[in-house]
This record gives C-alpha cells, sequence and structure tokens, in this order.
C-alpha cells in the first residue's frame, strides 16, 4: 500500500489542505471542517512541543467523546507521539496501574471548573499519583453569575470566580465589570487566585468571543448570563428553548 502520510495526523494535514470546507466531524448541531480539525490539532502539537513532549512519548487521553477529543487525539500523532485514550468508566486503581504502567509523560483529562472544589480534589489525586505539572485550560470564561434557569448553578457562592473576588475585595461586590473584563488587572488576579487555590501549575479561560466562535451560533442567539449578567436577546425563546435542550460543554440556548 502506497502511503501519502507517516502517520494519521499527518493525514489530518493533508485533508486540510485538500479538502480545507469538507466536514470532518458533526457533533450535534456542530459541523467541524478538516480545516478547523488541522489548525485546532496544530495548536495541541505546539502545546506539547512547549511541554517538551518528543517523538515516541505516551500521551494518555481520560476525555469525552467531543471535538476536542480528536484535536487531542490528532495533535499528539502530529508529533510523532504516541496516544493512548483512557476508559472514562474506569476507576481509579486501573487509571492508575494504565499510567504507570504505559510510562506516560502526559495525561489529557475533562472535568469541571464551575466550582472548583471537584477539580481541586482531582488534582490532589493526580499530585499523589506523582504528576509533576497541571496545566488547566478551560474552555469558557469564568462564570460571574448562577444560572437563570437553574441548569447547574443557583447561587454566586457556588462559584470559583465569586470566591476569589471576595476574597481579594475581603467582601461581596455588586458590580463585578473589572473582573469580567478580560484585559483588566483585576481578571488577571482573579484567574490567578483560582490557579492557587485549585493547585494548578497554569490555568487559562477561554476568551468570551473565542468561545462564541467555537460554538459556531451568531452571539445574539446565545444565553451569555452566566458569563455577563445579560440576558439574552429573545429571553422568553430562549426560556423556553432551555427548558427542552441541555448541551454538554457550551452552557448555550438557541434562540
Amino acid at each position: 500500500m502506497n502511503l501519502e502520510f507517516a502517520n494519521i495526523g499527518e493525514m489530518v494535514q493533508t485533508q486540510g489542505r485538500r479538502y480545507p470546507d469538507r466536514i470532518a466531524i458533526r457533533f450535534y448541531e456542530r459541523d467541524i471542517t478538516y480545516r478547523e480539525l488541522d489548525e485546532q490539532s496544530n495548536r495541541v502539537a505546539s502545546g506539547l512541543l512547549r511541554l517538551g513532549v518528543r517523538k515516541g512519548d505516551r500521551v494518555c487521553m481520560l476525555m469525552d467523546n467531543s471535538p476536542e477529543f480528536y484535536y487531542t487525539y490528532f495533535g499528539i500523532n502530529k508529533i510523532g507521539a504516541i496516544a493512548g485514550p483512557v476508559n472514562c468508566w474506569w476507576q481509579i486503581a486501573e487509571i492508575r496501574y494504565l499510567l504507570k504502567d504505559s510510562g506516560a509523560v502526559v495525561l489529557f483529562c475533562d472535568d469541571s471548573s464551575v466550582r472548583g472544589t471537584q477539580l481541586r480534589d482531582q488534582e490532589r489525586r493526580l499530585y499523589d499519583e506523582g504528576a509533576r505539572e497541571i496545566h488547566l485550560r478551560i474552555a469558557c470564561p469564568p462564570l460571574m453569575f448562577p444560572c437563570k434557569f437553574n441548569f447547574s448553578t443557583r447561587s454566586t457562592n457556588e462559584l470559583a470566580a465569586r470566591r476569589a473576588i471576595r476574597s481579594l475585595e475581603g467582601r461581596d461586590i455588586e458590580d463585578v465589570s473589572e473582573y469580567i473584563d478580560e484585559s483588566s488587572a483585576k481578571h488577571k488576579k482573579m484567574v490567578d487566585w483560582i490557579c492557587k487555590e485549585t493547585g494548578a501549575t497554569t490555568l487559562r479561560y477561554q476568551k468570551l468571543d473565542d468561545m462564541i466562535s467555537a460554538i459556531g451560533v451568531p452571539r445574539d442567539k446565545l444565553c451569555l448570563y452566566c458569563w455577563t449578567g445579560k440576558s439574552c436577546s429573545k429571553g422568553d425563546t430562549c426560556k423556553r428553548r432551555a427548558s427542552k435542550t441541555t448541551q454538554k460543554n457550551t452552557a448555550a440556548c438557541l434562540a
């Protein structure tokens, strides 16, 4: 067989050049092209290289079935590393055995960062199992307001960002606009506080505009209340749709 590429990661790169606008992945209502798959997996590959991962290294993935899984899988292959998907239903003892037996140098995993408490406990377990560094890359901005439809959070006390603000200000404050502003010094201090509180080595949140772009739905059709405190432009319709539809990892309700 005469293959045109050295590994499966190079195959994605080739398809991205040949058929950039063809659909590579369909995930719920979102279509992801080969161009986007190539670009996003390149970002993963670059990040791994910066961490010192090299060809032949084992990289494990404790991730749900999502576009991010494929970005990660192909990114690992692009640098010649060996991707090792881990069954999300395995018990801790089974995962521990696999990580030690494989000699994995990096573990990608999905988790929740809304409250920070579950994530903090997970990180402690990872450090106990020998992890040297934990780098968090969150798929959305810090949540600043509880969900008005009671989907996930019901009080500001549940939000890691609000706990950070309370600690930095010494009290609860109503106007959190400076903390919402991604370019402000207060926003950076808030993120640094959350990073320290969870025990992560580094922490980066997705910017609001980038998250909207990733969802692929016009801004005026998204409920962004959790991040901005502002209701979507079609509140009644948004609420009706929200009561019927829950989409994992997007927190978006279509209007």
